[in-house]
Parts: structure tokens; C-alpha cells; sequence
């Protein structure tokens, strides 16, 4: 083909992971010259290099309104309210997304929330058009929830679904469906971010009958932006104590029951208690209220931009993130790019991503005693030790996560399905 490869990119949200990745992916693709990428954006703030659909009063309701429609559907099916919006069975939504037939690869990101229903799903698998799907989830691989944890359901057509009431078939019906679709189509390849999220996608009912297998591509980020700076600037920044070892935690929202907040605490306190010299760096809204941190800590509150955050890693000694349910976050791949070294618990991909006691330290989760005690030996390490899993960090990073080479690997990806 002389001509650039002309790549439709679709998202549900200008905001949240599955968009950042993906417009990370464009601005790659893009300026390789290799590739024309577009990137339809249904709901959100405006912003550069994206269309968005909800642009005006008009469609911002339009959007709206086939979220709402979904959620009112789904009244007579879900079993707490509490629940309602960790699952999607996708009746209504836009579909018709102008342009789509110009393109020569539809990739799909992240198209729920009113973007895609099952219908336009359909319609798009049996037009025969060359589909690649980044699954930042697991939701096209289960009856409707996005996370399905421990649940294995999805392995057994969701028969018993527990965010459904007693009797509802939703769930199964859907993954029944979603194989169907599935199956068969030489002209649909599924993309999982981690092979954590391979492997469990792989063992749906839903899988069963893939032509190809589900390939494996991390998330890319700009190493030459994520890159470590000038610790001591940084520090003058955010006000923080040059001799002091500094902790950082990040969540879009501190009371994340999933990010793991409060055994930053304890592991903080413990640290500080033992007479440590610490100090936390605290990156997200603050809806925790009192944070009950016996120590000195900054708030830096909810940070998007780029440059901020760089600052931010490039201040810390240790990224700490002891989230209990995630996939390959993009905070972990920072955070090491800018060769600031990661504790985490092994959930999800976070075990692909940091080599245990070269780059940070991986593990189980729950173990908050392991945590302090990965976190004390850090305190104690000498300098040069700490600066040698900095750079070993920094090298793993650009080895795996430079987002030109996650944007070829995804041209390779569209040639296959070309052929």
C-alpha cells in the first residue's frame, strides 16, 4: 500500500486510561508517517488530536441519554444498586460512527457507556472490515462486568452471575452472544495489555472459537518525556524535605477502595513511627478527609499534565501502589521510566512489569508486613544502591513501553490482517 494505513481509533471517554493509552498510540502512529490515525472520542472535554462526538448541548444529551436508557434497562436485572455500573449488557448506543467505512483497521479501545451496543457490534464483526480490539478490560470476554476479579463465570457462560438478581439469564445470553460474534472471524484481532489479562480472556466461553490468538502488546508512553530530571528541582517544587525519603501514592480519587490508600498509611506510619525520615507525596483528590498520617506529607492533588507528573516521580525515592485490582497501570510504567523504583502486590500485570528486587519489589497481595518491610530496606539502602535500581528501571522501561515500538508492533498487527 503507498499510501499511509488509514486507522480508525474509538473510545467511549476522553478521560481515564483506556483514552490516554490509546491517544498515545495516534500521536505514535501518526508520526511515523506509516500510519493515518484517527481517534473518535464519544463523550468528554475537547482537546487536541481526537474528534468528539458530544460537542455541542444536543449530542452531549444524545450521549447521555443512551447511558441513562442502559442503566434504567438494566433496573429489572441488577442485584444492588451498588453495583450498577460494573456491567454493561450494551443495548443502546451510537453505532453510527461517520467515517468508519474510509478506514482501512477499525481498533477499538474502550466502547462502552453508549458508544457501541451489541447491535453495532454486530454489524461492524460481519461488514468483514479488518478489526483490531485493545481490551483495556475484560468485558469483551464476560456476560457484562468489566472486572470479573475471582469470578469464573465467564469460563462457564456466566450461568450465576452475583451482580445479577436470582434468575436473571442476562449474563449468559450475552457471553453467548459475544461468541457467536466471535467466532470464526479471521478479520478480528483482540489485543490484551498484559498476558495476566491474555490468560484469563483466553479462558472465556467467549474465546473458544477465536481464529487468532489473543495477542499480548503493552501500553506505550513517551520514554523521552517520562524520563528521570533533576531530583532536587523537583523537590524545591512540590516543598519537600531534600534529606527525607519520599513515599509517592497516586489515585484519581484517594478513597479508591481499590488503590490500596489505606496501607499506604500503615506503611507510612510504621515508617515514620520507627523514626524514619520520610515524607508522602500524594497525588489525586482528596475525598478521604482526615488522612491520618503520623508525618510530614504534600498533597498534590489531581494531576493530568504530562510535565507535572514527571516532576512528581522525579521527586519520589518509591512509587508505593498497593492496588488490589488492576491491569498494567500506566503509573508503574512512569514511575519506572523516570527510574523511580515501584512496590506493588502482584495482582493483575503488575508482575510482568517490575523485576522483584532489581527494579522494585512485587508482592502478595494483602501483605501489608511484606510491604513495610520492602519499604524499610529501601530506607536503609545506600545511595548508589537506590540509583542502580533506578537505572535498571529506567532501562527495563525503554526496553518494553517506548511507544514507537508498541505503534509497530500494532502495525505488524494491522498488515497481518490485511493479507
Amino acid at each position: 500500500m503507498s499510501r499511509p494505513l488509514r486507522v480508525l481509533h474509538l473510545n467511549a471517554s476522553s478521560s481515564g486510561g483506556a483514552f490516554v493509552v490509546a491517544q498515545r498510540l495516534v500521536d505514535a502512529q501518526n508520526a511515523s508517517g506509516r500510519v493515518q490515525a484517527r481517534h473518535f472520542v464519544l463523550t468528554g472535554q475537547p482537546g487536541e488530536g481526537y474528534e468528539l462526538f458530544a460537542s455541542n448541548p444536543l449530542r452531549k444529551a444524545q450521549a447521555f441519554a443512551y447511558h441513562a436508557l442502559e442503566k434504567a434497562h438494566f433496573l429489572a436485572h441488577e442485584a444492588s444498586s451498588s453495583q450498577r455500573f460494573l456491567f454493561s449488557h450494551a443495548p443502546f448506543a451510537l453505532n453510527d460512527i461517520p467515517g468508519w467505512q474510509e478506514a482501512d483497521v477499525l481498533h477499538l479501545h474502550w466502547v462502552n457507556k453508549g458508544l457501541l451496543s451489541m447491535r453495532g457490534l454486530r454489524f461492524w464483526v460481519d461488514s468483514g472490515k479488518p478489526m483490531v480490539w485493545t481490551c483495556h478490560d475484560l468485558w469483551p470476554f464476560t456476560g457484562g462486568c468489566y472486572h470479573p476479579s475471582d469470578c469464573v463465570g465467564l469460563e462457564a457462560f456466566c450461568h450465576i452471575c452475583p451482580l445479577l438478581k436470582k434468575g436473571s439469564d442476562l449474563a449468559q445470553r450475552r457471553l453467548a452472544e459475544k461468541r457467536r460474534l466471535w467466532a470464526g472471524k479471521s478479520q478480528l484481532q483482540f489485543v490484551a495489555p498484559s498476558a495476566w489479562l491474555a490468560g484469563k480472556a483466553a479462558r472465556s466461553a467467549a474465546a473458544q472459537d477465536l481464529v487468532h490468538e489473543i495477542s499480548v502488546v503493552p501500553n506505550g508512553i513517551d520514554t523521552r518525556r517520562f524520563a528521570p530530571g533533576d531530583a532536587a528541582a523537583a523537590r524545591r517544587r512540590w516543598n519537600l524535605d531534600p534529606e527525607a525519603t519520599v513515599l509517592l501514592f497516586s489515585s484519581a480519587n484517594l478513597a479508591n477502595p481499590y488503590k490500596g490508600f489505606p496501607e499506604f498509611v500503615q506503611l507510612f506510619n510504621s515508617l515514620a513511627d520507627a523514626g524514619h525520615p520520610v515524607q508522602a507525596l500524594l497525588v489525586g483528590q482528596n475525598r478521604v478527609g482526615e488522612l491520618g498520617l503520623r508525618g510530614s506529607y504534600v498533597e498534590a492533588g489531581f494531576v493530568s499534565d504530562a510535565d507535572t507528573l514527571v516532576s512528581l516521580y522525579n521527586a519520589a525515592d518509591l512509587y508505593v501502589t498497593p492496588t488490589r485490582n488492576d491491569n498494567l497501570p500506566t503509573t508503574v510504567m512512569e514511575s519506572l521510566s523516570c527510574a523511580t523504583p515501584v512496590l506493588a502486590f502482584g495482582v493483575g500485570g503488575i508482575p510482568e512489569m517490575i523485576q522483584d528486587g532489581q527494579t522494585g519489589w512485587v508482592l502478595t497481595p494483602g501483605d501489608t508486613a511484606a510491604l513495610i518491610q520492602a519499604a524499610t530496606a529501601l530506607v536503609q539502602m545506600a545511595p548508589q544502591e537506590r540509583q542502580a535500581m533506578g537505572e535498571r528501571a529506567r532501562t527495563f522501561a525503554v526496553s518494553q513501553y517506548e511507544q514507537s515500538q508498541v505503534a509497530e508492533r500494532y502495525h505488524h498487527l494491522y498488515d497481518s490482517l490485511l493479507k
